[in-house]
């Protein structure tokens, strides 16, 4: 497969004129994103303390109106991309996707759990039985950081699944297969980009306010690296 290239900053420009033309949206956007998951949390402490069962139940109705709020700004970011203007109830319209995509988080959890034994198993069974050693110690460093690497390989090629979910509406191993198939030849591109968003997210985060700026270029830049390396696969059919 070839490789899919895309600029960096061709895509920051992309996000950083997106949320120029619609900074009193995403204000307004961003503020009740954060709200709506809080609201349960805070009835579950102040009404629900002496009833362990219903604040259970609170807190995980927080979870998943995190969840649901995270995937509906995905939908914003590609409603922006495909030139249309979002409503504030984009953020409420992904609650039937919840069935797939929690599904495919766990799915990748456990795969992941499942390859950190295979990682470091071997190593912490050799030091309960040897004993603390320089070689074993040594072994088990160059086995976390090789996991680590590992993850971050894996976390960027999968980071477009959300999107398959929500636009194509895959199911969870299909919207993991075609998350990998779409980043093909062009992971170290998004690594960098991931990289270069998280900056800036960073330096708007500095200012609380700012984060009414970067996050939006986040999620605009993220869209549309979607939409690009979607269409380049479909043309080379993937």
């Amino acid at each position: 497969m070839s490789k899919k290239n895309f600029s960096i900053k061709e895509v920051i420009q992309f996000g950083w004129r997106t949320m120029k033309e619609n900074i009193v949206f995403f204000v307004m956007l961003l503020i009740v994103a954060f709200l709506i998951p809080m609201l349960p949390k805070i009835m579950a402490s102040l009404f629900l303390q002496d009833f362990p069962a219903l604040n259970i139940m609170m807190q995980i109705l927080g979870k998943l109106l995190g969840i649901v709020v995270y995937l509906g700004l995905l939908k914003v970011g590609l409603v922006l991309c495909d030139g249309n203007k979002p409503k504030l109830t984009e953020l409420f319209s992904c609650f039937h996707h919840l069935i797939r995509y929690i599904p495919a988080i766990i799915f990748c959890v456990l795969t992941f759990y499942g390859i950190l034994f295979l990682f470091m198993g071997p190593w912490m069974i050799v030091s309960r039985y040897t004993g603390e050693n320089a070689m074993v110690a040594a072994a088990t460093v160059l086995s976390a950081l090789a996991f680590m690497a590992f993850v971050i390989f894996w976390i960027v090629k999968l980071s477009l699944f959300p999107y398959y979910i929500i636009d194509k509406r895959y199911g969870p191993l299909r919207a993991l297969q075609a998350s990998v198939k779409a980043t093909a030849g062009s992971i170290w591109q998004l690594l960098l980009l991931k990289i270069v968003l998280i900056l800036i997210n960073f330096l708007g985060g500095i200012t609380v306010i700012g984060l009414f700026v970067s996050l939006p270029i986040y999620m605009i830049a993220d869209a549309y690296v979607y939409r690009k390396l979607m269409t380049s696969c479909t043309a080379e059919v993937c």
